[in-house]
């Protein structure tokens, strides 16, 4: 007889689109829980994806797991096992154990807490239930141990970039603990977090290999033409933009307005405007920021834009030095608002509202203005800082309504 490995025979249905998870995943070791071994999960709340992928469970966190309706839906709907999120972040207390004990009551696999909760908290959830509380890690210098003895059973690591590395450090400190992490985008990634120690893979895999990743409703210009493609049409664009800018110069030689008018808009869009802001946020991405940190980003990515568009107007309109720049600080405060706004929605809104997720900053450990202010406190930011710039605006002799109305919906927008 010989040893040849025979091919599983595969039957799908005519009609459906089976989601893969890469196949980096499946060299893990995996984790046996109640019996089942476990190597990709599918970080997701959407039933369609649950109910057409081939991983191994489902992670089924933010941004309305916290309700029971949700989880129960999910719960039900799902082919295979559900670890559900019941708090940690803006959830806590003695909600995150009912919701516990009620996910457990209808089916969960396991619970899953985010990193903000408390070692109480942790310890309190993990003795109301009989299944595993897994625990997620955002932060290299988080006490594991202080974790471990508030009886989490299994580890959820993600850390951005430095997942690996905060892999690598955990398993050489505690060699058997269960590791669950964030993969990242790439296969090379995902067998580098593997080999850092992981046991298991979670990741939004099936969103993109799905073409699913959309924006304002529509499918994203890299899931369409490809990531080489985007990069290159976001290059082509904005050099269009610059050819764009600098055809008046034909118009109106030696005109001096222009040229000033040009040097503000390549300083707000360059190293020191919205690109510059862009580098220091995906930088700290995953990491705690303080609100300063955070401001500068805003100010940078934002708020530069928006001071481009008044100011370049105001020179071109033959404005005064001290007018441009007083329309200067009332579009930073503009731009702050409206991306305070944007946090807001995220956490807010509704996809169909929103055209786009939601819920993304938070399944990111992205640092907002509501992370650091709270959302009661950042409406009131949003408030109080756009009053500002309406002052600003009205302290000019020249009055203009539409510009007025223009900031009042930029950062009262709902979408």
């Amino acid at each position: 007889m010989g040893t040849e490995k025979k091919t599983s025979p595969n039957v799908e249905s005519r009609l459906r689109h089976i989601l893969r998870m890469p196949q980096e995943v499946y060299s893990a070791s995996g984790i046996v829980v109640n019996g089942r071994r476990l190597k990709s999960f599918v970080f997701t709340t959407d039933l369609a994806i649950i109910r057409n992928c081939d991983a191994d469970a489902v992670f089924a966190v933010y941004p309305f797991t916290p309700q029971q309706a949700i989880s129960h839906a999910i719960i039900q709907a799902s082919y295979i096992p559900v670890f559900c999120g019941v708090g940690g972040g803006t959830t806590k207390g003695m909600r995150t154990l009912q919701l516990a004990q009620d996910v457990e009551g209808q089916g969960a696999m396991g619970v899953v807490l985010n990193s903000p909760i408390s070692d109480l908290n942790l310890l309190a959830v993990s003795r109301v239930v009989d299944i595993p509380v897994i625990i997620t890690v955002t932060k290299a210098d988080t006490d594991i141990q202080a974790r471990l003895d508030a009886g989490a059973s299994i580890l959820n690591v993600a850390c951005s970039t430095e997942t690996p590395q905060v892999v690598r450090r955990i398993r050489e400190q505690f060699p058997d603990i269960p590791i669950i992490a964030s993969g990242g985008k790439t296969g090379e990634s995902i067998a580098e977090t593997i080999a850092a120690g992981a046991n298991a893979i979670t990741g939004d895999f099936s969103l993109q290999s799905a073409g699913f990743l959309i924006e304002n409703g529509k499918k994203t210009t890299h899931v369409v033409y490809g990531e080489a493609m985007a990069i290159l049409a976001g290059d082509a664009l904005l050099n269009y933009a610059y050819e764009t800018a600098a055809r008046a110069f034909a118009l109106e030689p030696g005109h001096e307005r222009i040229g000033k008018a040009f040097r503000i808009l390549t300083a707000k869009t360059g190293i020191y405007g919205m690109l510059g802001g862009q580098c220091v946020d995906v930088e700290y991405e995953g990491k705690n920021l303080e609100r300063e940190r955070l401001d500068f980003i805003y100010r940078l990515k934002t708020s530069a834009l928006i001071e481009a568009s008044m100011m370049v107007g105001a020179v071109l309109a033959g404005a005064s030095d001290e007018k441009i720049a007083l329309l200067e600080r009332v579009a930073g405060k503009v731009g702050l608002a409206f991306q305070i706004q944007d946090d807001i929605l995220d956490v807010t809104s509704d996809i169909e509202t929103l055209g786009k997720p939601i819920g993304s900053d938070e399944k990111n450990h992205k640092t907002t203005y509501v992370t650091i202010r709270g959302l009661e406190q950042a409406q009131k930011d949003v408030e109080e800082i756009s009053q500002r710039a309406l002052d600003g605006l009205a302290s000019l002799k020249e009055q203009n309504s539409y510009l007025n109305e223009l900031v009042v919906y930029l950062v009262h927008r709902k979408k």
